[in-house]
């Protein structure tokens, strides 16, 4: 499939800036603690190294200016794909309000800001980590409030409609030494899994049932006090740590993957020391990842990186702000529409692609569609810059892509899973070009269709 020639040919060139945060792009927080520094929202390409770019005219809160509370700030952040707006919870000062924002943008720029309140911080009070549930509420894990519908309490979930904010009855088994410090749900969100700080040197890992609550259940410890957890959607934690060495010469073992139904604990050897915030990158199978603030343990501090499952890092930036806290990303490639199934349901691979991300240079990109339980005939590729706002059927399928704007359409024999070569050529041109994909099947005299893909050229 020559994608390369077609789109050399268009001469294509776009911007990073969007109405959302770019696709494929990582998107993070930082806070005041007792290191200064720049506080903020901030984004990064996640391949490339380079400065990160920061997002203007957030709220005060999550803003540092000279004179404001220290302990304030962005303690948490997750990227929401179905309108690209971010869920950023506060961290704040004694006396605060801790606040949870849904940040709407336009470029990279803040055009709205909806606030809902968990309660009064008390000493340092914080929305430690937040994850999005399947009917739209979110998540939350919470710690320090002493006041408002969050008091006492260290999960809740929010509801954006309503503006409601509902604790969760769930007491840590000691609420002096497990401080809770993160947070994250199952995929069908009847779960909730949060970890805790016990010491430098432990953290547990436990389960709650949503939205009853209840004892917590405990499923692994692990030897650092934990920082960040991230499902990866088949059966795993991926449980960061800010433990510190001991022997004051290298990290400390900082990254953790939990199976749940196990609780099976499997170290991953890394070179990162103080992990303060990690995010599982489900279109590609590796992780986002944020660095700690103690230079001593952190090599080196302050930092953002992209790591293998087997811990090979790459650092992006080290952008000489106040402490990182809160990863996410914007997903690339992923599907949109609805497709057309007969005697067989189709199904694109996205949890990873197997083609990786789609970045300049890169000759092994495509997309892999599986059929289940048969087999079509043949399969009709197209391949453009244009979507239809809604589906339109056509000869009994809905079609997902305009018309007018198509690029390539190309057959290949069907299989119960087709692979669709897309190499991207390394070419300046391309970057920031947005590409559409959908495949038309033929099942005996009647046609099927996929759902359409998306993805732009980074």
């Amino acid at each position: 499939m020559r994608l390369l020639h077609c789109l050399a040919a268009l001469s294509l060139v776009a911007s990073a800036a969007s109405s959302q945060v770019p696709d494929g792009w990582y998107v993070y927080g930082t806070f005041q603690s007792s290191q200064k520094g720049e506080t903020g929202i901030f984004m990064n390409h996640p391949r490339n190294p380079g400065k990160p770019i920061a997002i203007t005219g957030l709220n005060a809160d999550l803003k540092w200016v000279p004179n404001s509370p220290v302990n304030q700030g962005a303690s948490c952040l997750v990227y929401r794909p179905s309108d690209g707006a971010l869920i950023v919870g506060e961290r704040a000062p004694n006396g605060h309000s801790v606040d949870l924002h849904i940040i709407t943008l336009n470029g990279n720029a803040v055009a709205k800001d909806v606030l809902y309140s968990m309660g009064t911080s008390a000493t340092n009070g914080e929305i430690a980590q937040a994850a999005l549930l399947p009917d739209g509420k979110i998540l939350v894990g919470v710690s320090s409030i002493n006041s408002g519908p969050m008091k006492d309490e260290i999960l809740g979930i929010v509801d954006p409609v309503s503006g409601n904010v509902t604790a969760i009855p769930s007491k840590p088994r000691n609420p002096f030494l497990d401080y809770m410090n993160a947070v994250a749900a199952s995929e069908d969100g009847k779960t909730a899994y949060y970890g805790t700080w016990v010491r430098q040197d432990i953290g547990e890992v436990f389960s709650v049932p949503l939205p009853k609550g209840g004892t917590p259940t405990l499923i692994a410890k692990v030897p650092g006090g934990i920082s960040n957890l991230s499902s990866d959607g088949k059966g795993n934690l991926w449980v960061a740590t800010i433990a510190k060495n001991p022997t004051q010469t290298g990290p400390a073992t900082n990254l953790y993957k939990v199976h749940i139904a196990s609780g099976k604990v499997t170290p991953i050897p890394n070179k990162n020391g103080r992990i303060n915030a990690i995010s599982y990158e489900r279109t590609t199978g590796n992780l986002a990842v944020l660095t700690a603030m103690d230079s001593l343990y952190t090599f080196p501090p302050c930092s953002v990186f992209w790591m293998t499952p087997e811990g090979k890092d790459t650092l992006l930036s080290t952008p000489d702000k106040a402490v990182p806290s809160g990863i996410s990303y914007n997903p690339n490639p992923e599907v949109f529409g609805t497709g057309t199934n007969l005697g067989n349901t189709y199904t694109w691979q996205m949890a990873p692609n197997p083609g990786g991300l789609p970045t300049l240079g890169n000759s092994k990109f495509g997309l892999v569609l599986d059929s289940s339980p048969g087999q079509p005939q043949l399969a009709l590729a197209l391949l453009g810059q244009g979507r239809l706002s809604s589906p339109v059927p056509v000869l009994g399928f809905n079609l997902l892509l305009a018309p007018a704007q198509l690029l390539v359409i190309t057959t290949l024999p069907g299989a119960k899973s087709m692979s669709f070569p897309l190499p991207i050529p390394k070419d300046s041109n391309l970057s920031g070009a947005r590409i559409y994909f959908q495949a038309i099947l033929m099942e005996g005299l009647k046609l099927a269709s996929s759902r359409g893909v998306e993805f732009t050229i980074l």
